[in-house]
C-alpha cells in the first residue's frame, strides 16, 4: 500500500495546499456561486455550514485513503 503524506505544491499561478477546516471561511467567500458546483457530484453549497460539511467529508475521505483534497490558492490574490 502506498503511503500518502500531505504536501504543498506551488506553481507559477497557484499553490495547492492540503485541505483543512482552516480553509472553510475562504472557500465560503468564493464557493457559494452555483456555477462552481454545476459539474460536481456534491451538489450546490448554500452557506458556510454546507462548505464546512463538504470539507469534513473530504477530510474523512482523505483519512480513508480514497481522496487527496487540496485547496487551490491563487498566488496573485491569496
Amino acid at each position: 500500500m502506498m503511503e500518502v503524506k500531505p504536501v504543498t505544491l506551488t506553481g507559477r499561478f497557484v499553490r495547492l495546499e492540503p485541505l483543512s477546516e482552516e480553509h472553510v471561511s475562504g472557500l465560503t467567500a468564493i464557493g457559494l456561486d452555483d456555477s462552481i458546483w454545476k459539474y460536481m457530484v456534491y451538489g450546490t453549497m448554500q452557506d458556510e455550514d454546507d462548505i464546512r460539511r463538504w470539507v469534513r467529508d473530504m477530510l474523512a475521505r482523505a483519512a480513508q485513503g480514497t481522496d487527496v483534497p487540496f485547496a487551490v490558492i491563487d498566488l496573485a490574490s491569496g
